[in-house]
């Protein structure tokens, strides 16, 4: 493969990039189909944006409810050039509020079932992970807490060997998500 022209990045300023997770759905990922190929997504030619996902049926997003400042993805890649290959590892982890018996349940559906998940950065963007099937449930922990200061449910840890996370193209995200 031959490689790329680098083209330039114009540097961010004023107050439009903020960090954090505004909000978090997902989907099964048994519940997505393949449009190209074996891809459950297409890429915009110029935009580079995710243009399309394959969801089944009427099939759609369902909103996560997780606490503020508790969800989020960090990616690394580590490039090895003597083997030519690039490991990218996508970590998402979300907080849920209590130990409910729906919280509980939902931890149980996540269980060896992989997903894709779409989050709403609070600069306003969204992003995917998971579109290809390698998102997975990777531990998670429950808690009662032992001070009024201290968190009271569930943390959970997903990862994914796959891509680097995808921005959605903002007009997509009302015809994928369920209100």
């Amino acid at each position: 493969m031959a490689c790329s022209s680098i083209t330039a990045i114009t540097r961010i300023c004023g107050s439009t990039n903020k960090p954090g997770v505004e909000k978090v759905w997902m989907v099964a990922y048994k519940d997505l189909y393949a449009i190209s190929g074996t891809d459950t997504y297409t890429v915009g030619t110029s935009s580079y944006l995710v243009t399309s996902i394959g969801l089944t049926g009427s099939t759609k997003f369902v909103q996560i409810g997780v606490l503020k400042d508790s969800a989020g993805f960090d990616t690394a890649g580590t490039l090895d050039p003597t083997k030519g290959t690039n490991n990218v590892v996508n970590t998402i982890v979300l907080k849920l509020s209590g130990l409910s018996v729906e919280n509980r349940n939902f931890v149980s559906a996540l269980t060896f079932n992989p997903v894709a998940i779409l989050f709403k950065g609070r600069s306003g963007n969204y992003y995917v992970v998971g579109l290809s099937g390698l998102n997975e449930l990777a531990s998670f922990t429950a808690t009662t807490g032992k001070t009024s200061a201290d968190d009271l449910g569930y943390t959970l840890t997903l990862t994914e060997a796959g891509d680097i996370p995808y921005q959605v193209d903002p007009t997509l995200i009302t015809s994928i998500v369920s209100a």
